[in-house]
């Protein structure tokens, strides 16, 4: 949360490290390349739910939430987990 009061030096540079820190987390693709991927990823959960059922699918929703993510991107994640279901 940004404040509008004048800062100083070592509080405007504190933000900055910490707005910086944020932003590593994301990855580098540009957006439009994220939008395909998670579009994909979708597709691939709804092709699995028609397979499965809802019910496992509610099931692969929440493997996919206990998994780290993979560092290929959110469709290799959720390959991944669909991958590790039906092992």
């Amino acid at each position: 949360k940004l404040e509008t009061r004048d800062k100083s030096r070592s509080e405007f540079n504190a933000e900055i490290k910490a707005l910086n820190a944020q932003r590593a987390e994301f990855p580098d693709k540009p957006l439009n390349n994220q939008i395909d991927e998670i579009e994909q990823a979708n597709a691939l959960i709804e092709e699995f739910a028609e397979e499965f059922g809802s019910d496992e699918r509610e099931l692969l929703v929440n493997r996919l939430i206990t998994l780290s993510p993979a560092e290929d991107g959110y469709l290799a994640h959720v390959s991944h987990a669909i991958d590790g279901y039906r092992e």
